[in-house]
């Protein structure tokens, strides 16, 4: 739901860029004063928030399609079950068990040091 959220932002981001650009006067309703900008200064402003939005988006675009980062999976915040070795994130799973084993999940960091036998030995480590 958080990555819906960050995608609508920029979205609005590229958009109010884009409102700048284009209109270069604003009204505030409620005192009834109208502001131009100058041109330079809406392609200035305009782009700002465009880049914004985009880089944005793009962090957004990164964390769906690459994961989460190191940090976030050292902080505790996944939990792993035990049978199955499926990831979850902390509180999306309500009791904190696996939805198709139903066996108690654990946190992700030190998980492989406490089962040691789920470890797979990878044939190019034995080169």
């Amino acid at each position: 739901m958080r990555k819906f959220w960050h995608s609508i932002m920029g979205v609005a981001f590229i958009a109010l860029g884009i409102l700048i650009i284009d209109t270069r006067e604003y009204t505030f309703s409620q005192w009834e004063i109208t502001y131009h900008l100058d041109t330079t200064l809406a392609w200035i402003f305009g782009l700002g928030f465009i880049v914004y939005g985009m880089v944005w988006l793009g962090l957004v675009i990164k964390r769906w399609l690459v994961g989460p980062d190191e940090k976030e999976l050292a902080a505790g915040r996944y939990l792993v079950c035990p049978k199955c070795e499926e990831p979850y994130m902390e509180n999306t799973q309500p009791e904190n068990k696996c939805p198709r084993c139903h066996v108690e999940l654990e946190p992700l960091p030190g998980f492989y040091e406490r089962h040691p036998e789920l470890v797979k030995d990878d044939p190019e480590d034995k080169k």
